[in-house]
Parts: C-alpha cells; structure tokens; sequence
C-alpha cells in the first residue's frame, strides 16, 4: 500500500479517466431489451428450432388491433380505415404484413371487400357482408358475428436485429393506430406488446433506482460518516463502480432488462459495504497511532488492515455472482458477470479514493458518530449470547422449521403478462381484447409426416382435423386453423355438390390444392394468389404443415401443462401417420421454467462451493469454513420461507435472489470470522473472542446492514412486479443474515470450541 499511497493522485487520475471512457458503454447498457434472445443462448436447441420455424412460416410474433365500428364493418367508413391502417402499417419498416378482412384471398364464393368499397351502393356491401361472414376464415377471426368488430393481425418480419428494434416498432404501431382510430374504441395486444410495455417500464424503474438509490446512500453515508469528504468518496465508488460494470456490458452488445435492471442497486448496496469498514479501521488507527508514526503511514497501515478481508469479501461476493454466470439462462449469467465486474471496480474504487481522503485528512482527526443505540443494541445481544445461548439456539431452530415449511410451499411460474401493473394500457387492452374475441395467443404446431407422405395426404388432414376439434375442446383453446379446413372450404366452393362435411378424399384435394396455388382457375375467374393462404400451412415441397391454435394468455406452467395434454391429444388424433411438434413461442416460455429452477440450484450450490473453498484457504481453518455454511444458508432459508407464505413465485428474476442473498450475508461473516481468527491467535477464550469481535466489527456490520435494508426497498417501487419482490426479499435476507452473524455464528463457534483456546 505504501506505493499506492505514494503515487495516490496518479492512480486517481488513472482511474476517473478510466471510469470517462466507460460512458458510451453505459449509454447502449441502459437501452432495456426484455424480449427472447436475453433469456437464451444463441446455441440452445429450443431457440434454434424456433428460429426454424420462423424462417419456414415467417414469424409468429403478431399485434393483434381489435378495433370497434358502431355502425357495422362493412360500411365505406370502416373499411376506408381499415385500408388506411393496414397500409400505413406495411409501410412501417419491420412489419411483413397485415392481415384483414381485406388481404382474404379471393373466393369464389366470398369476393374481397375491399374490391367493392368504392361503390356507394349499400346493398352490394351487405351483400359482402353476408358473403365474409359465410367464410370460416373471417366470421369470428376477423369479424365478429354482428359485424361491428374487426381484428387486424399485424405480422411483424423476420430480422436478425428485431430485438433492438421492436420498441420503435410498436411504438410506432401505437402511434398510427392511435391516430387513424382517434375517438374510436380499440386495443392493441400479443407478445411484442408486452416486451414493448416491460421494455419502458424497465427503463422508467431503472432511472428510479439510480437515483434513488444514490439518494438514499448519501443520506445514509451522512448519518454514518458526518464527513462530507468521505461520503462523496464513498458515492464515487459506488458509482464507479456502475460505470465499470454498464460501461463493459454495453460494450458487450448486453442491454438491461427486468433481471439485470436491479444490477445498479446490487452494486450500491454491496459496493458501499467496503467504504464503511475503511474509514473505521483508519479511526480505530488514528487513535491507535505511535508518536513516530506519520499521517502517510497511519494511511498505509489503515489501508492494509482493512484492505485484506474487503479483498476477502469481495471474492466471496463474486463467488456468488459466479454461481449466476453458469446459469442456461443468458440474463441471469449477465446479472453474475457484469455484478462481479462492477464490485472488482468497487473495491478498487475504494482503496484509491480512501487513500486520498485519508492522506488530504492528514493530522486532522476524524471522529466517527457513537451511534448508542448500535452499542446499546450489540451489548444487549453479547449478554443474550452469554448467559441465553440454549434458548436463542431453539429461536433459530423454530425460526429455520418455520421457514422451511414456508419454503415448501413456493412454486416455479413465469406469467409475462402479471409482471405488468393491473392497470397498464397493455393488461387492459389484453383484456377488452380477450373479452371481444375470446382466447387469441397463438400456439404453433407443425405436422411432419413419415417419409414418402406429402402433409396434405387425406389421412394427414382427417387426422389434423381430429386434432383441432379435440384440442378445441379444453378450456383455455377457443379454435384452431389448420390446412384440412382451408382445403375442404375451397373444396366446397369448387364442387359445391361434395357435403362439406364429407370423408377429404385425394382427387378433390388435388383440385383444391391446384385452386390455392393459382393453376387452375375458380369459378369466378380469379385464382386465389400468391403467398396468401396455402404458403401459410404448408411447405412448398408438402413435407411440413402448420397448426395454429388460440389459446388464453397464460403462464409457463400452464402453458406446460396444456402442451402435455395436447402432445397427447396428437398422438392419438395423428398415430403413427406424422410427429406433430409444438413450436414458435411458448415452447421456449416453457422452457423457462426449467431454466429457472437449474439456476436457481446451479448458482446456489456453486457459491456455497466456492465460499467454502475460499474461506478454508483463505482462515487455514476447516472449522470456520464450515461454520460459515450455516449461518449463510440462513438468510436463503428465511426468505424461501417468505416468498412460501407471502406466495411469491420462484421466476426469472427471483431466481437470482438465493446466489446474491448469499452475497450479501457473507460479507459481514468474513469480517466476523477474520477477526475471531485474530483474536484466538492471541490467547483469547470464547467470551474474550466474541468481545473483541463486536468491538472491532459489530458496528460496521450493524451500519452495513442499515445500508442494506434503506437500499433494496428502493425496489420495492418497482412496477414490474417481479423487481418488486426481489427488492422485499432481499430486504428480509439481509436482516436475517445480520441475526445469522450476530447470534448462531458465535453460537456455533461456542459449540465447536476450538481446542487450543477453549480453555
């Protein structure tokens, strides 16, 4: 420490013009990204079969416009709108098309309405009224019954970049829509809206929490230090310390998003920790110091007793945010490595800041608030452990049985759309559309058959028929579309004297399937063009067909639970004729949950590994390191028991909670342990162990948690709701790890005496 304290300015300047060039990282950082490709490697299997699809079908990712027309749809007004809307939106840079009561391929039986709205004539536009509504593929998919509601399907187009551009899109889907329905009752819904609205969100609670968040630090730093000059030294780190850890992670081409939006916080909770215990240690020296001993060599002293169980701290926080980083899940391994970035920077931070404020303090002594109630508090539990050790061991047994049988209790869910405020555009729209329409989230099945058999084989639509009509019977499907129903309809239209509902034979197939893709002509004259329908349900070679089911919006376990029965429902509507696989979307939302419960087990047992392996090397003590498991395991006990009775499920950002709970308990346990270590070296019995221990450590642990608890409920302000919780849990966590440090660690220690001291 002496070379730095020598060349103290140079390592300052070093490091702001280092943290300076951090900045156009945190500019693209700060810019949320909630959509797929943040929870999932680019080499995951589910990722890659969904991309897949899209580059087959196009991609499955709609906005869904319900719009309301008093006086009826097929009037000159409202289909003037609808043309209006529907061409200004492909016109929108990102939207592949837009389908409509408009873009239904002509029929022989049902002629586009758009081809005779410039007519003034009301009959003929009642009459394409009762023509739509005698198409399967418009009454009740894209107009209602009575015709005063359409639904436009706004495909959005399959990019490299989507993710970086779908909030412009939306944005600008909102806009036009907004605008071209003005006074008019409409709603906008589907997935990219709701990764567009958690997006903003995202972006509106992280300005918050970086405010916030510093505010109340420095609040707190005041009470703490009274000292103008540490307190800023002490909000330089933390906000060094951010800088680091945005500025490398927007470099990365990593954005924030409803899990790593809590990083800013994390790194001012637990990157304020070292800023306390150094200006203590260099109090509790100053006062200490020798006649001889200069204000740069009380510096240097301080610096170094306080530096090696910082250093200490900080790796065993890392190990915990290491644990994060082998999570499958691309969010939750960011969290852990741009966390262990910005708490690196950190303590970095702290050594050279504190180097210069203590070498500016020079002779002046600094004094450091009594804080009575904290000595009152400390007191009072050094007489509970000594003379009322068997009943706080049975308080902690009860307090570990409580919360474990409130652990049993917690479930592994996701539910996208309940991490948004009941009273969101987006929720509401969500619900006026599921009111007017009935269930619209789509479910995308594709149908292969064994080799040698096209997709559109009679069998093959017989048996896709049976699956649509049993799949349609479970409560959360309303209908299906699917190419057996296309095919019979236009069978229907061309030879009018087939039962619609007649057994799909193969020369009438054929005939339909030539009709849709124009070789031959209908009965009006005009084939039914292009992409249109028959490219949308099939390949072009026949080796694949495409189911498409709606269904409610729903979480990730009943969204799993549903895909079981329906896989089901295939088998035996389809047997050994084709693999009907789901696919698109909500495979990948299911997947999730297996995700979430993998990291939630891989970076809890990783951190436990690596705490424990760095403590043994590190203390040279088995017994310690062993001791340090428990009263870390503790707080995650406590607040898998809350999250149990409170009825918080485990998901995407609570996932988190156990590895970082463990992050924040393990600091104060490295302070205690190092010096209980100090203090048995020196002759010291259990009681003179644990004296000295309070004095040295107790407050600061005591200041540190105060920080702690006045700084995660600033994400208790959280609109997404899942922040929310992860800012209540980690609260209760850290209060429960001041108990575990305070009372079972000097418990256990007192039970597993350490032999050549324990007389």
């Amino acid at each position: 420490m002496n070379f730095l304290v020598k060349h103290r300015l140079f390592a300052l300047v070093l490091l702001l013009l280092a943290s300076l060039a951090m900045w156009p990282g945190v500019r693209m950082a700060t810019v949320p990204d909630n959509s797929l490709s943040v929870w999932f490697l680019s080499t995951d299997p589910a990722l890659n079969d969904y991309h897949s699809f899209q580059k087959v079908f196009g991609n499955d990712e709609f906005i869904i416009l319900s719009v309301h027309e008093p006086g009826g749809v097929f009037t000159s007004e409202a289909l003037t709108r609808i043309k209006q809307v529907s061409d200004h939106l492909t016109a929108i840079e990102g939207i592949a098309r837009v389908i409509s009561v408009l873009s239904v391929p002509e029929m022989p039986a049902t002629p586009r309405p758009d081809a005779v709205q410039e007519t003034k004539s009301s009959d003929e536009l009642q009459d394409k009224r009762r023509n739509a509504l005698a198409n399967p593929w418009v009454r009740n998919v894209l107009v209602n019954e009575d015709a005063t509601r359409a639904l436009l399907m706004i495909q959005m187009s399959v990019m490299d970049d989507i993710d970086s551009r779908r909030d412009s899109i939306v944005a600008a889907v909102y806009d036009l829509v907004d605008e071209v329905y003005a006074g008019k009752e409409h709603a906008l819904g589907g997935i990219g809206v709701i990764y567009s609205g958690l997006n903003v969100l995202t972006q509106h609670d992280f300005g918050i929490f970086i405010s916030l968040g510093y505010m109340i630090m420095f609040g707190m730093l005041w009470v703490v230090f009274r000292n103008y000059l540490l307190v800023l030294a002490s909000l330089g780190v933390i906000v060094i310390g951010n800088l680091f850890a945005l500025g490398i992670m927007g470099a990365m081409g990593h954005q924030i998003n409803m899990v790593t939006v809590v990083l800013p916080t994390l790194i001012i909770v637990l990157g304020i920790a070292d800023a306390v215990h150094f200006p203590v240690a260099y109090v509790r020296l100053s006062r200490e110091r020798r006649e001889d001993e200069s204000d740069l060599e009380i510096t240097s002293r301080a610096l170094r007793v306080a530096f090696k169980p910082c250093f200490m701290t900080t790796l065993t926080s890392i190990a915990c945010f290491i644990g994060l980083a082998t999570s499958p899940m691309v969010t939750i391994r960011h969290l852990g490595i741009y966390a262990s970035i910005g708490l690196a920077a950190c303590l970095l931070a702290t050594v050279v800041l504190m180097a210069n404020v203590f070498a500016w303090l020079g002779s002046r002594q600094l004094e450091l608030p009594e804080f009575r109630r904290t000595k009152l508090f400390l007191d009072n539990t050094r007489v509970l452990l000594s003379n009322h050790g068997p009943a706080l061991i049975f308080v902690t047994i009860l307090l570990t049985g409580i919360s474990l049988w409130g652990a049993r209790l917690v479930e592994t869910d996701t539910y996208t759309m309940g991490y948004l405020p009941a009273d969101h555009r987006v929720v509401q729209d969500h619900r006026q559309i599921e009111k007017d329409w009935g269930p619209y989230s789509q479910l995308e099945f594709t149908v292969q058959p064994v080799a040698g058999v096209r997709a559109d084989d009679p069998a093959i639509l017989t048996g896709m028929e049976r699956f649509v009509e049993q799949a349609s019977l479970h409560p959360k499907i309303s209908h299906g579309r699917h190419l057996a129903e296309l095919y019979r309809y236009v069978i229907h239209l061309a030879l009018p004297e087939l039962p619609l509902g007649q057994q799909l034979e193969a020369a009438p197939v054929n005939i339909a399937r030539q009709i849709l893709e124009g070789a031959l002509g209908s009965d009006a004259g005009a084939p039914l063009q292009q992409e249109s329908m028959l490219s949308r349900y099939i390949t072009p070679d026949g080796k694949i067909a495409r189911i498409t089911l709606s269904g409610e919006m729903m979480s990730a376990v009943q969204l799993r639970d549903l895909l079981s029965h329906l896989e089901g429902v295939a088998k035996d509507s389809l047997g050994g004729l084709a693999r009907v696989q789901a696919t698109g979307y909500p495979p990948l939302y299911v997947k999730i949950i297996d995700y979430v419960m993998t990291s939630q087990i891989q970076g809890f047992s990783v951190a436990l590994v690596l705490i424990f392996v760095f403590l043994l090397v590190w203390l040279r003590s088995f017994r310690m390191a062993v001791i340090a498991l428990p009263v870390n395991v503790l707080p995650v006990v406590v607040m898998m028991g809350v999250m149990g009775f409170a009825g918080i499920n485990l998901d995407v950002a609570t996932a988190t909670v156990a590895a970082i709970v463990i992050g924040v308990a393990i600091d104060d346990t490295v302070h205690f342990l190092y010096q209980w270590r100090a203090a048995e070296r020196g002759g010291a019995d259990w009681t003179q162990s644990l004296n000295s221990v309070f004095d040295s450590t107790g407050r600061a642990a005591c200041i540190t948690t105060l920080l702690i608890v006045t700084g995660f409920p600033a994400l208790m302000l959280a609109n997404v709701y899942t922040v929310f919780a992860f800012g209540l849990l980690t609260t209760v966590s850290a209060v429960a790890a001041l108990y575990g440090d305070l009372v079972l660690l000097p418990l256990l220690l007192r039970m597993w005496t350490n032999r050549t001291h324990s007389t």
